[in-house]
């Protein structure tokens, strides 16, 4: 599910989170286009201020998808 288009820094604030944190956010991300919570896919990240971005697609119509984690950094 993950793929290796994260930036130095976001990969260190994702990897601090534990296992099961990591895959409840990636499983409720908005998608806009399916109007409901799907799971991220092919995501990467980068950081902004403290946040964390992820950035993907959704898995059931394969829009491109984002989620932003506050104050990690």
């Amino acid at each position: 599910m993950l793929s290796n288009d994260f930036s130095p820094q976001a990969a260190v604030l994702w990897k601090k989170l534990p296992e099961d944190k990591q895959q409840i956010i990636l499983n409720k991300v908005y998608c806009g286009q399916c109007r409901s919570a799907v799971t991220l896919v092919n995501v990467g990240g980068f950081t902004e201020g403290s946040s964390l971005v992820l950035q993907g697609s959704c898995v059931v119509c394969g829009k491109n998808v984002a989620r932003v984690i506050d104050g990690l950094g």
